[in-house]
């Protein structure tokens, strides 16, 4: 395994025309970046990225057709060549699908595509989740590259977190939560002063039903001192 970093900022690289709508989580989202399946602009994009964080994430472009072409413009971005993938094709070849039975050579040639993958001294392969067979594939100890489909990439999203080398828990994203009924104004304009200048956010939503208002600080560190 490559060199394992405290990772304290991320970046997340979205490649084709899939776009994930999150909750907004300001502090820690250090930047998110929407790019067309250009080689070119992947291989920028990606460069610039892990050169200013310390934890990035590619979504979509490795499947079996022409214009999915992740991995081998990240193959070209960091001079890792591409080869087959011995353990990921086997589980490809082991996963139960009766459509995979009755495929032609050439369907089958795409698909195995799929586990042409960029190899060498620079790059991971994780496995983190049992019953999916495509890989975490991790360039520079700091790339992470996932399928554009939702469901599976938030599934290797979370199955990733015990491979990672996380800060310590007083380190880590907090969150507090102030439910007030007077004086919102004032108290808004007082934590707005208090973490002036700090990595913290914070955010005053209306609780309709209560006519009563909850006023939410992010800090990216327990030591904000918010």
């Amino acid at each position: 395994m490559g060199e394992r970093r405290q990772i304290r900022t991320a970046a997340a690289l979205i490649i084709g025309c899939l776009i994930y709508t999150l909750t907004p989580n300001l502090p820690l989202r250090k930047r998110i970046e929407v790019i067309s399946d250009n080689e070119a602009e992947i291989i920028e994009a990606a460069r610039r990225l892990v050169a200013q964080y310390d934890f990035v994430v590619t979504s979509g472009g490795i499947g079996p057709t022409h214009d999915d072409i992740t991995y081998p413009s990240l193959s070209r971005a960091f001079s890792c060549p591409l080869k087959h993938h011995p353990e990921t094709l086997r589980r490809m070849r082991a996963w139960p699908s009766g459509a995979h039975d009755e495929a032609t050579e050439e369907q089958t040639e795409a698909r195995e595509r799929m586990a042409l993958l960029p190899s060498g001294w620079n790059v991971d392969v994780f496995y983190v989740k049992r019953e999916i067979w495509t890989p975490v594939v991790r360039l520079e100890g700091k790339l992470h590259i996932f399928p554009g489909i939702p469901a599976l990439f938030q599934a290797m999203l979370d199955g990733l977190t015990p491979f990672l080398s996380l800060p310590p828990v007083e380190d880590r994203p907090m969150r507090i939560q102030i439910f007030t009924s007077n004086r919102v104004h004032e108290l808004s304009a007082e934590i707005q002063a208090a973490i002036e200048g700090k990595e913290v956010s914070e955010e005053d939503v209306a609780l309709d039903k209560k006519k009563s208002w909850k006023t939410r600080i992010e800090s990216a560190s327990g030591k904000g001192g918010a």
